[in-house]
């Protein structure tokens, strides 16, 4: 073989993971978000609308991706767990809100989590990003 048992042992082959995640006020384009586009933007209490996005290689059918925001007044936001219908090399999920009055200022915590259940003793598979973004109590620059 060309690997020996220790070396199987300590270096599991990886069947997927996260590739990035972050906010932006517009949906992004996956070939923006993994060929070093712009990522993340700055908000400001009256940006259009709030957006988080994860990104995963190696997903497949029957994974499952749940996405939350915990915002800074204490709600949390959620959508219906995304399920996966296809092996995919790579896979963009997003969930997010427009803007009806000024959003609240602070600290607002994403989290994606990609899930992928054990089959024949295999071991689940979870893989969670996150990323948090702070909008400030001024949308004037250099005031926080």
């Amino acid at each position: 073989p060309l690997w020996t048992e220790h070396a199987q042992e300590t270096l599991p082959y990886v069947t997927a993971g996260g590739l990035d995640v972050g906010f932006n006020t517009v949906p992004p384009d996956i070939n923006t978000v993994f060929l070093d586009g712009k990522k993340q933007e700055t908000f400001t209490r009256q940006s259009p609308q709030f957006i988080f996005w994860a990104g995963f290689w190696g997903v497949r059918k029957g994974d499952s991706i749940s996405m939350r925001i915990d915002t800074p007044t204490g709600e949390v936001w959620t959508v219906p767990d995304f399920a996966v219908d296809r092996n995919q090399a790579q896979i963009l999920v997003t969930m997010g809100r427009k803007r009806t009055t000024p959003w609240p200022p602070g600290i607002y915590k994403g989290k994606a989590v990609l899930v992928r259940q054990g089959v024949n003793n295999d071991k689940s598979i979870v893989i969670p990003l996150v990323s948090s973004i702070t909008i400030p109590m001024s949308d004037v620059p250099g005031v926080p």
